[in-house]
């Protein structure tokens, strides 16, 4: 009955030293703020997998002709609450650590997410989302 699932990873282009704190305070961070803003974990686009079933039914409804949206943030508000998403923290992959970079790159990651919920939020806010959750 999982329609979806996800995990970590780690920043393989890092200073060793620096691999372990980033990784995982960039994960967790990333993790449990959408979370929250979703009603369960949220799928991460370098190390996510969902059924093509569940694809064929959202495939109309993410946003692809808009660059400034969030493409894994949009889709997994698009899945709803209501679909069982697994965060599986025994699946690792290496990532660049690009996304950690400060400035402009992560500004433009933070614009890009707030745009996404916003979007998504229209037809589904959180309210209704964990609502929708906890209700079931």
């Amino acid at each position: 009955d999982l329609q979806a699932l996800t995990g970590g990873g780690w920043f393989y282009d890092l200073p060793p030293r620096r691999r372990p704190l980033h990784g995982r305070l960039y994960l967790w961070s990333y993790t449990w703020s959408m979370y929250a803003a979703m009603a369960r974990p949220p799928l991460w686009g370098s190390n996510m997998a969902i059924r093509r079933s569940v694809w064929l039914t959202v495939t109309d409804r993410v946003h692809r002709d808009d660059p400034e949206v969030h493409d894994d943030v949009d889709l997994s508000l698009v899945l709803g609450p209501g679909l069982r998403v697994r965060r599986d923290p025994t699946l690792v992959v290496g990532v660049d650590g690009r996304s950690l970079e400060a400035g402009p790159q992560m500004r433009r990651r933070f614009r890009r997410a707030w745009r996404t919920l916003r979007l998504n939020w229209r037809d589904s806010p959180p309210w209704r989302r964990w609502a929708h959750r906890l209700h079931r």
